[in-house]
């Protein structure tokens, strides 16, 4: 492959504005681990207009982290970081928690043109079945706001 391929082009209808971005992960550092590079670049390049970052477990102390680690990736651009307390680990026993949280997130705000999430390949590994709920949401979400 030669030549240039941006993000805009990745993310049909959004050519010539800034992308809304949410940024889903179940512990505070998968959005930073996961999608940092990417965040950056997004932020750097002036693609970003908002980022939403949705963290669904973790202490308050990690949530202090994911919210600084969300300031130094996004610097000049608008975002907000919501970390929440549920189960470690336990995700499937509070799955209408879940939902709940990404249901509030999908319908607040504005549209994304990009969701980020968990990797599938690692769902057993620290996604704890939330790839899932964050694909059918949001398959769903795209064909409303179609």
């Amino acid at each position: 492959f030669s030549g240039t391929l941006t993000v805009l082009e990745l993310v049909p209808g959004a050519t010539g504005r800034p992308l809304n971005v949410l940024a889903v992960g179940a512990h505070p550092d998968d959005v930073e681990i996961g999608a940092g590079g990417l965040l950056s670049e997004l932020a750097r390049s002036g693609t970003a207009g908002c980022v939403s970052v949705l963290v669904l477990t973790g202490t308050a102390d990690r949530a202090a982290e994911a919210r600084a680690s969300a300031a130094e990736m996004l610097v000049g651009v608008e975002h907000t970081v919501d970390c929440h307390d549920l189960p470690d680990g336990r995700l499937p026993a509070v799955w209408g928690e879940v939902k709940d949280l990404l249901e509030a997130c999908a319908s607040r705000g504005p549209r994304p043109d990009l969701v980020i999430g968990p990797d599938p390949a690692e769902a057993g590994t620290g996604g704890h079945g939330a790839v899932d709920l964050v694909r059918l949401l949001w398959a769903r979400r795209v064909t409303e706001w179609a």
